[in-house]
C-alpha cells in the first residue's frame, strides 16, 4: 500500500490550524511594541506552528529512512553487479553482487584497480570502454571475461556512464555466461540440424547399397552425429531458460533504478522542507526575540516585566529547538564541518555553565565545577560545537534534577606524539535516572525516555544525538552509566591541540552598555544603513543598535539601499538577502561594481535566515564581508559591526 503524501502547508495555512489549536482569537489589532500579551500570543502560535512542523519532519524522515532503506536492500542485493570506479579504474564503491560474481569480499574490492579482474585477453576492450565512458559521458557498453576467486571464467556485459564531476563512473556488471552458453548452443543446434539432414540422405543413399556391412557402420557414424545433434537441442532448452532470468534481472533492475529514483528525491524534498522551515521560523522569530527585547527597555510594571521576560525566555527556547532540527539536518546530509582554532578551554566551560546559571540558582541545586591542574589554559578545536555539547549535557542534568547535586568534572591525559590531548569531560546528577529498558533510546534521534502525551519534561529528543554526532566527528567517544531514582553520568573524551596563548586572536573589545545614546569621548558616531525589508525586525534592530550608539538609515529594499548608499557615507551596510526589488545578493553587486570605479570598500555584513554552512560561503563569495543568521544575536551583531569598522578604519582588509 503506498501512502498518499500530504501536499505542503502554506504559511497562512499553517497559522490558521496553529491559532484553531491555540483556542485562541488572533491579535491582529494589538499593538506590539509595549504589549507583552499581544507578544505571548505570537509566540505560542509560532511554537506551535513549530510542533506542526516537527511532527512534518518526523513523517519526512519516517519516508526518507523507508525508501533509504529500501534502496540499500535493492542496491546490495541487485540480480547485476554495480561498481563506482574513479578515472583511473580503482574501484570506490561495490555492491554484495559484484563481490559473489567475482568471489571477492567487498572489503577487499575497494580501493582495488577493476583491471586485475578482467581477464588478459580482454583487458585492452577494458581499457578503450573506460576511456570511452570519461571521455564521451554518454552510455558505454562491452563485453568482457572476468575471473573469479578460482580462476574460473566469467562472461559479463559492462554498461558505465560518467558522473557529473567526471571524477567518478557508474557501471553494471550483468553476467551473461548463461547467454554466451545459450548463443554456443543455437550455434550447435544449427550445426546439428545440417548434420542431421545430411545424414538423412546418406543413410537412405548407404540403405540402397549393396555392401549391407559397410553400409551399417557408416550408418552408426551418422547415428553418434545424430546423438550429438540431439545434445545441441538440450543446450537450446537450457539458454531459453537463462534469457527468462535475463529477463528477470533486467526487471529487477528497473525496480532498483525506481527506489534510487525514489531515495534522490525524498533526500531533496528533505532538504527543501529543512531550508525553508529555517527561513519561515527564524524571520517572524527574529522580529518577536528583538521586539521583546525592545519591550523590557520600556518602564514596565513588574507584572507585564515578568510576562516579556518569560516569552524571551521561551522565544530563546524555541530557537534552541530550531538550531537542533537543523543541526541533526547537517549531520545527515554530511554538511556539519568541526573547525580547529585556538581557544580557552576554561572560558567555554564558563560560557555554558552561565548560560545555565539562573535555572540552577532557581532550582537552589548544590552546582560544582572542577577542573584538573593539567587541563591546558588554551587547546585547538571547535569551541562552539563544544560549548553546544556542554550546555546540552549540563542543561540536562539541570533539567532533569529537581533537588540535590550537579557536578561537572574536566580531566586532561598526557599528550600524544601529534601534540593532541585526551580532553575527558563528565556531567554527573542526582536526578530521576534512566530506566533500564529505556537505555537504548538515548543516543537515537527523537527519542525520549518519556515519549508520553502527559510527561513533565519536554524537548524534541535531538539534543543527545546531536552531542554524540558531534563528538564522533571530533574523533572522540561518549557514554554514560544511570540508575533509575539515584542519577546519572554522562562522559565524553576528545582530543584537543595544544596552543599558546599567542595562538588566540584578541578579542574584540565587549560593546559599552546599551543604555547610553551620547557617544563617550566625543568620537564621531558610526553611520550604518540597514537594508531589511520586515518591518518588525527592521525596528526591532534599528532601536537596539541606536541604543548601542549607532546612527541608523532604513533601506525597505536592495535598490533603495544602493541608492540611499550612493547618496551617504555610511561605515557599514547590514544587508538582509530577501528583499523585493534588489535582493542582497543583486544589491552587493551593484555597490562592489560601483566601488571599483570610484574607490574605497563599505563592509557589508550578510544577516539572512537561511543558517546553513554553504548560505555563509554563498554570502562571502558574493562579495559581502561577513554573515549573521537570524534571529539577530544583538551582542554578537555590535562585537561584529564594531569590529568591521576598526579593521575599515586602521586599513585592515576584512577578507
Amino acid at each position: 500500500m503506498v501512502k498518499k503524501r500530504v501536499p505542503p502547508v502554506s504559511g497562512a495555512e499553517l497559522r490558521s490550524v496553529a491559532e484553531e489549536r491555540l483556542g485562541e482569537k488572533p491579535a491582529i489589532n494589538l499593538p506590539t511594541v509595549g504589549n507583552p500579551l499581544a507578544l505571548l500570543h505570537e509566540l505560542q502560535v509560532h511554537q506551535i506552528e513549530l510542533e506542526m512542523q516537527n511532527e512534518e519532519l518526523r513523517r519526512a524522515r519516517s519516508e526518507v529512512e523507508t525508501a533509504l532503506e529500501n534502496y540499500t536492500d535493492l542496491y546490495d542485493f541487485a540480480p547485476v553487479g554495480y561498481v563506482t570506479l574513479d578515472s583511473v579504474g580503482t574501484i570506490r564503491a561495490a555492491n554484495l553482487t559484484c563481490s559473489n560474481l567475482v568471489g571477492v569480499e567487498r572489503s577487499k574490492l575497494i580501493g582495488r584497480s577493476f583491471v586485475l579482474l578482467v581477464a588478459n585477453e580482454a583487458r585492452p576492450s577494458f581499457a578503450e570502454f573506460l576511456e570511452k565512458v570519461f571521455s564521451s559521458r554518454a552510455r558505454e557498453r562491452c563485453e568482457v571475461t572476468l575471473k573469479n576467486q578460482g580462476d574460473s571464467e566469467l562472461f559479463v556485459q559492462i554498461e558505465g556512464v560518467a558522473g557529473a564531476s567526471g571524477e567518478e563512473c557508474r557501471i553494471v556488471l550483468i553476467d551473461i555466461s548463461e547467454r554466451k552458453r545459450a548463443e554456443e548452443a543455437a550455434q550447435l543446434e544449427k550445426a546439428a540440424v545440417e548434420v542431421l539432414h545430411q545424414a538423412n540422405i546418406e543413410v537412405g543413399m548407404l540403405l540402397n547399397e549393396k555392401d549391407s556391412a559397410e553400409a551399417l557402420g557408416q550408418a552408426n557414424n551418422k547415428l553418434e552425429e545424430l546423438s550429438l545433434a540431439n545434445e545441441a537441442a538440450e543446450a537450446l532448452y537450457l539458454a531459453k531458460e537463462a534469457a527468462g532470468k535475463i529477463h528477470m534481472a533486467n526487471e529487477a533492475a528497473l525496480e532498483l533504478r525506481y527506489a534510487k529514483e525514489l531515495a534522490d528525491s525524498s533526500a531533496r524534498t528533505r532538504n527543501l522542507f529543512f531550508a525553508n522551515m529555517s527561513h519561515e521560523l527564524r524571520t517572524p522569530l527574529s522580529g518577536i526575540l528583538g521586539m521583546l527585547q525592545v519591550t523590557l527597555r520600556e518602564d514596565l510594571a513588574p507584572a507585564p516585566r515578568q510576562f516579556v521576560e518569560s516569552a524571551l525566555s521561551q522565544a530563546r527556547s524555541l530557537l534552541y529547538i530550531l538550531n537542533d532540527i537543523l543541526d541533526m539536518s547537517k549531520i545527515e546530509a554530511g554538511k556539519l564541518a568541526i573547525e580547529e582554532k585556538p581557544f580557552s578551554l576554561r572560558k567555554c566551560l564558563t560560557e555554558a555553565v552561565d548560560l545555565l546559571s539562573s535555572e540552577i540558582s532557581r532550582k537552589g541545586l548544590d552546582f560544582a565545577v572542577k577542573v584538573a591542574e593539567t587541563l591546558p589554559e588554551t587547546v585547538a578545536g571547535d569551541h562552539a560545537r563544544l560549548r553546544q555539547i556542554l550546555i546540552n549535557l549540563i542543561g540536562n542534568a539541570v533539567k532533569f534534577t529537581e533537588a540535590g547535586r550537579v557536578e561537572v568534572r574536566v580531566t586532561a591525559a598526557a599528550a600524544t606524539p601529534a601534540g593532541k590531548r585526551q580532553i575527558t569531560f563528565s556531567v554527573t546528577d542526582t536526578g530521576i535516572g534512566i530506566p533500564e529498558e529505556k537505555k537504548g533510546l538515548i543516543f537515537q534521534t527523537f527519542s525520549q525516555v518519556d515519549a508520553s502525551h502527559n510527561r513533565i519534561y519536554g524537548g524534541t529528543g535531538l539534543g543527545l544525538a546531536i552531542c554524540r554526532e558531534i563528538v564522533e566527528l571530533m574523533g572522540g567517544t561518549i557514554s554514560f552509566e544511570s540508575e533509575a531514582g539515584v542519577g546519572s553520568t554522562f562522559t565524553f573524551t576528545v582530543p584537543l591541540g595544544e596552543a599558546g596563548l599567542e595562538s588566540i586572536a584578541p578579542a574584540v573589545p565587549e560593546s559599552p552598555a546599551i543604555e547610553t545614546m551620547t557617544d563617550p569621548g566625543g568620537e564621531r558616531i558610526p553611520h550604518l544603513l540597514l537594508a531589511e525589508d520586515e518591518p518588525h525586525n527592521r525596528k526591532a534592530l534599528g532601536m537596539l543598535l541606536q541604543w548601542a550608539n549607532f546612527k541608523i538609515d532604513f533601506a525597505e529594499d536592495g535598490q533603495k539601499a544602493v541608492e540611499m548608499w550612493e547618496r551617504g557615507g555610511y561605515d557599514l551596510v547590514l544587508m538582509d538577502i530577501q528583499m523585493p526589488r534588489f535582493n542582497g545578493f543583486e544589491a552587493t553587486r551593484a555597490i562592489r561594481k560601483k566601488e571599483r570605479k570610484r574607490g574605497g570598500h563599505t563592509p557589508i555584513i550578510a544577516m539572512t535566515a537561511h543558517a546553513f554552512k554553504e548560505d555563509e560561503e554563498r554570502c562571502l563569495a558574493g562579495g559581502m564581508d561577513y554573515y549573521i543568521s537570524k534571529p539577530i544575536d544583538i551582542d554578537k551583531c555590535i562585537k561584529l559591526i564594531r569590529q568591521a569598522i576598526r579593521q575599515k578604519s586602521g586599513g585592515v582588509d576584512s577578507k
